[in-house]
Formats: C-alpha cells, structure tokens, sequence
C-alpha cells in the first residue's frame, strides 16, 4: 500500500505519458565474475518469512501496475538498475528522434541511483519524502555529482555485499571524494589518476591506506558504476520496443 501511495503522488505531481518499473532478472553476470559474493548473504528466519511476504506482495503489485499505466521492464540475468539506466539512456534517444525533450524521475531509496542524477533526472527517495535533483545534489549527499562515484568505490556499498577499504569508514570516503584532485574532461576512472598520490601524502593514516589498496576501489567503481553494463543489440531493440508503446 506503502509504494502504491507514494506512486500516486508522483504520478500527480510528474504528468509523464511513460511509467515503467524495473524487476530484477538475476545478477549481472559481470558483476559476479568481478566479486563472487556480491548480494550474497544468509538470512534468519525470521527474514526468511519476511521476504516471503514480500515476494506476495510483489506478486500483487505486478498485477496492479499496468492499471496504473505502468510498464515492468524485466530481463532475464539483468538488474533492475541497470535496466532502469538503460531506459533513460533509450528514453531521450526516443526523443531526440522527435525533437523533444523528456525528463525523467526515478523512485527508489537506492543510493546507486544517485548516479542518474543529472538537469533532466531527478531521484525520489519516499521514506524522506525528497527529491534530489542536480540544484540539490550537493546540498543533500554532500559530496559533488561530479565526485560521487569516487565516493562509492571508496566506501563500497554493504547493502549489496560490495566491501569497500579496510578501515575507511563513510567520513573517510567523504574526505577522498570532496578533497582529492580530480581531472576535468576525462572519464571515471581516468579522472582519478591524481587520487592514489594525494591518498599517500596524507596525514590521516585511514586515507593513507587507500592508495595501498587502490586496485580495490577500481574494483568497485566496476561494480557500482551504471554505465559499464552493457546489453545486446536484441535487447536495447526490445527495451526499446516497449518504451515506444502508448
């Protein structure tokens, strides 16, 4: 009920022609080959039975969204982030055809959507009831767009089993990635050359270590970044297909 109320109030504030919801079709296979306990994790019972009401609930709210006009997009050995960057990359493709604009909002409480964050996409987060746009980008996540992925190889994500430096806690990662000198006009990682110098000429002993295991944070740059998955020419046709429909 929780995600339907939320839904609804999106959909009245953002009058969009196109929803769509992403469902996750298995682990990205590159993503276990880069780190084979990623999303692995045992669970209690009584998260066990938790997670069983939760796939019910889901069951349901499959049948619900497209009568609310909204498309699931679901492929098999793809995540549902990953499918949902694709869509807005296949999204203003679409529209660039048409010569039109189209903006985007993505409802999620993951942080790795934070990424997407750009003038034309916005991210919701319903628990905080906020809406992070790149005015605010700074302001909320305190660290710059621009830095954010160095923050996240840094820090790696616990949620999704992705361990990030020995030691390095979040106020850590946070001084690597608002400090450290970064290059212009290059892509990540390349824009991070400087990173592992300054690390080591530091005076905290914690950012010091970094630089030692800097393979680590390219590792999960790797996994965390949206834009290196890559899906085939079937699949970007097919994705395509039913982001075209009415």
């Amino acid at each position: 009920f929780g995600f339907i109320r939320c839904l609804r109030g999106v959909l009245e504030r953002y009058p969009y022609r196109l929803w769509v919801a992403g469902g996750d079709g298995g682990l990205a296979a590159r993503r276990l080959q880069l780190l084979p306990t990623y999303k692995q994790r045992e669970h209690s019972e009584e998260e066990d039975e938790y997670r069983q009401r939760f796939k019910l609930n889901r069951a349901y709210l499959h049948q619900l969204l497209p009568l609310l006009g909204v498309q699931e997009l679901k492929f098999n050995g793809r995540e549902a982030d990953d499918l949902i960057h694709l869509s807005r990359e296949l999204l203003r493709t679409l529209a660039a055809a048409e010569s039109a604009a189209v903006g985007a909002v993505v409802i999620s409480e993951d942080r790795d959507f934070l990424q997407m964050v750009e003038p034309d996409t916005d991210i919701y987060q319903p628990r905080m009831d906020r809406y992070v746009t790149a005015l605010c980008f700074q302001q909320i996540v305190e660290v710059p767009i621009e830095r954010f992925l160095l923050f996240k190889s840094v820090f790696g994500d616990a949620g999704d089993k992705i361990p990030g430096i020995k030691g390095v806690g979040e106020k850590t990662a946070h001084t690597v990635a608002v400090e450290a000198p970064i290059l212009d006009g290059f892509p990540e990682p390349s824009r991070w050359v400087d990173v592992p110098d300054w690390c080591r000429e530091h005076k905290s002993k914690r950012v010091r270590s970094i630089a030692d295991s800097w393979d680590t944070v390219i590792r999960n740059y790797q996994m965390v970044a949206l834009t290196l998955e890559e899906f085939s020419d079937s699949e970007r046709a097919a994705l395509s297909h039913q982001l075209a429909q009415p």
